[in-house]
């Protein structure tokens, strides 16, 4: 039935695999999409890429979400689209078909801007947007990553000697101290401290790092058993395993 509902909607099988949260940025987040968008391209001094038009079934959701707001006020996102996705199986035809109209106009009006958009991007231009896409994406894979390896009960890395006695001074803070200025006060006073005490957290963290290294070694070990090498140091991976993570 789940199945079902997912084709009638249009959504291929990889569309399956993303999350609803995922499918949902360009109803839940536009506003704050595009000015992170605008600030993508403005940091790289480029004209910004035209945006891409929303599918029928969200532009469906856009017109609904106030009466689902209304109706359901206590539900999440991710439940409204849910309720939305029924709605959408038994909305009438002439809605649909209106709606699929003006998709189908605006991909047209969108692949027109998209081409006249690259027609005007300098060959630089063109570099600094694909290594910029490219860091962007490393960075979604590294967070994807720790947002796995946290999941899977990845031990915890254990607090520096600095960030020990950094911690233990937060409650003495004056608040109307800027974060920069405290910070740059403790390392001074970090500098100067007596040497027992400094000396103290530095042992205290030496065995924290010993106890979290010996942790990290048995759940890496762990991790390989169960096929999440990618959340396993390249270091601590087997030869063979060190190919299949790169291919």
């Amino acid at each position: 039935m789940q199945g079902n509902l997912v084709l009638k909607l249009g959504f291929s099988p990889s569309h399956i695999q993303l999350s609803l949260r995922q499918r949902l940025l360009p109803l839940c987040a536009q506003q704050k999409c595009a000015a992170h968008k605008q600030s993508f391209y403005d940091k790289l001094n480029v004209p910004a890429k035209p945006k891409k038009p929303m599918s029928p079934f969200f532009m469906f959701m856009a017109q609904i979400r106030p009466t689902l707001n209304k109706e359901y006020p206590d539900k999440k996102i991710t439940e409204l689209v849910k309720i939305g996705a029924e709605r959408w199986t038994n909305v009438d035809s002439k809605l649909r078909d209106k709606l699929t109209q003006q998709y189908k106009e605006e991909v047209i009006n969108y692949n027109k801007l998209k081409t006249e958009y690259e027609s005007k991007l300098s060959p630089e231009d063109k570099e600094k947007i694909k290594r910029a896409e490219l860091h962007s994406l490393d960075l979604k894979e590294q967070r994807k990553t720790k947002q796995k390896s946290k999941e899977l009960g990845k031990p915890k890395r254990p607090l520096t000697a600095f960030m020990k006695y950094l911690t233990s001074r937060v409650s003495e803070r004056n608040k109307y101290t800027e974060h920069k200025e405290w910070i740059k006060s403790v390392s001074q006073e970090w500098k100067t401290l007596n040497p027992q005490v400094k000396a103290k957290l530095e042992t205290e963290s030496k065995q924290d790092f010993e106890s979290w290294n010996h942790e990290l070694k048995k759940w890496e070990e762990k991790m390989i058993k169960e096929g999440n090498v990618d959340v396993v140091r390249s270091s601590s991976l087997p030869p063979l395993s060190k190919t299949k993570l790169k291919q």
